[in-house]
């Protein structure tokens, strides 16, 4: 079968990786893929927001299945246009996908079904979010609706950083507002996680160890703490008993 793979990141090169391992798969296309890519795929240069290029490339070269990795292809609703086209595709349709493409409708979402999420404020207009910082409680976290790259979301510690981050969003809000978008911002409750067990990590064939050995505050965590500190001295304990190239290939 033939794959058409749609993005450029680590992702569909991950994905790309994946579907060559199949014995089924005699042709991977990628568009617009890139050079790690290229060396498992056959990039082609259409955009990955270019649909009608896409549907048409995959009616003329006979695709079977299209993997759409980039969140943006996924939001635009490339998928809805592939079906609405006959073709065989894997991957949210638009109306799914707004969960990853709007921060704002996900947390409506998760509020309207009672779904356990940080306490949050959404705003339309940037002077009312000003106005609801000075008795907003800090840290909090400022986030920008839409897809951001990983990249749009702001821990303010302070009153004072958090106005600015607001005040930097004003001119985003101003842009996108002439063009007829709307911008959502939102204030999200700052919520600190903890990291419960040990990470481990090997320096050694045979030697691994927690990065930290200090036993957490909580009482809560402190049994799932030793349970994994246990699992580490037995490890070591393993690892002495056996040779250093069987525990190369076990680890």
């Amino acid at each position: 079968m033939k794959v058409l793979i749609v993005g450029s990141g680590g992702r569909e090169h991950a994905i790309a990786d994946s579907v060559a391992k199949s014995p089924r798969v005699e042709k991977i296309y990628c568009a617009p893929g890139n050079a790690g890519i290229g060396q498992i795929a056959e990039c082609v240069p259409i955009g990955a927001m270019e649909f009608e290029k896409i549907v048409v490339f995959a009616k003329e070269k006979e695709i079977d299945l299209t993997i759409v990795g980039m969140d943006d292809p996924l939001v635009g609703g490339l998928v809805d246009e592939m079906e609405a086209a006959g073709l065989r595709v894997f991957g949210p349709r638009k109306n799914a996908a707004i969960l990853e493409g709007s921060k704002a409708f996900s947390k409506d979402l998760m509020k309207k079904y009672h779904i356990p999420t940080a306490a949050y404020e959404n705003f339309n207009d940037p002077e009312a979010a000003l106005k609801y910082l000075e008795t907003a409680k800090m840290p909090i976290v400022l986030k920008a609706d839409g897809l951001a790259l990983g990249k749009g979301v702001l821990i303010c510690n302070t009153l004072e950083e958090a106005r600015a981050a607001a005040k930097e969003h004003h001119v985003e809000f101003e842009q996108r507002h002439k063009k007829g978008d709307i911008l959502s911002l939102f204030f999200e409750e700052f919520v600190e996680e903890h990291l419960i067990q040990p990470t481990f990590v090997m320096d050694h064939p045979i030697e691994i160890s927690p990065l930290t050995k200090k036993k957490p505050d909580n009482p809560e965590y402190v049994e799932r703490f030793e349970f994994f500190m246990n699992g580490w001295e037995m490890a070591n304990a393993y690892s002495e008993l056996n040779d250093p190239i069987d525990q190369r290939e076990r680890f």
